[in-house]
């Protein structure tokens, strides 16, 4: 298992010795920017909910996190999991912790779901939220090179998580027992939010929303279908591009 901290995700999830990320420092105050903004913002602001479990020494964040296109009526579920390494379970806060993570952020499915698959970062659990494809085809279109860069709605959760101080042991609010099947049922499946971005999407650009269901399901489908090799068929196509969040 490839062992990453919340710090790691933070400031250089690709590695000290990755030049993937020249500008890492401009991309990083970027992201703070568009946090800032979104916690913010009447739309959204009272759309963040954060809870937190425990299970075996091991800490599990469920955050909902609000789409930057549509604040008030989307939001994507984020898992962190914190895993105690070495003497780390003895430590006042989770800042040491090996860090486990899931989204249904259109993203964190297209560009990262299958990097982190491989290299068991991904929350076991919740694999079933995600398509076979996107597990197991790498994104040779949205990710051929496997970066570990910034994933937003990860990113988001994390600086969330930094804000309220929850990294820190006695500042985690009513910590309770983690019940995987609760949980699990309580998370859409990545093509559900998807579908739903499309409807919001639809609407936003015809005003109409007779047969946005039909129409959002279908996008859906074939963007995750679309995962993996045959995103080439489909690159001419603005919508296979563009990141979603």
């Amino acid at each position: 298992m490839k062992v990453m901290t919340i710090q790691q995700f933070l400031k250089n999830p690709s590695g000290p010795s990755s030049a993937s990320f020249a500008r890492r420092d401009l991309i990083i105050e970027n992201l703070k920017n568009r946090y800032s903004k979104i916690r913010n913002d009447p739309l959204s602001k009272n759309k963040w909910k954060c809870d937190i479990y425990t299970d075996h020494g091991q800490y599990y964040f469920h955050l909902k996190v609000p789409s930057e296109t549509f604040r008030r009526d989307l939001q994507y579920d984020v898992v962190i999991q914190l895993l105690p390494i070495g003497k780390s379970a003895s430590d006042l806060t989770v800042n040491n912790y090996a860090v486990k993570v899931f989204s249904n952020a259109p993203n964190f499915l297209f560009t990262y779901a299958y990097i982190y698959n491989k290299d068991d970062i991904l929350v076991s659990f919740l694999k079933n939220k995600i398509s076979r494809k996107a597990l197991h085809d790498a994104p040779v279109i949205r990710n051929k090179h496997e970066i570990y860069g910034f994933e937003k709605s990860v990113y988001f959760a994390l600086l969330y998580i930094s804000e309220y101080k929850y990294n820190v042991k006695s500042q985690m609010p009513n910590v309770i027992p983690l019940n995987k099947n609760m949980l699990n049922k309580s998370i859409g499946t990545c093509e559900e939010k998807l579908n739903l971005y499309n409807r919001l999407k639809y609407k936003k650009e015809t005003g109409e929303t007779k047969g946005k269901d039909v129409i959002g399901e279908r996008k859906a489908r074939e963007m995750v279908k679309a995962v993996g090799k045959g995103i080439k068929r489909k690159r001419k196509s603005k919508q296979y591009k563009r990141q979603v969040l």
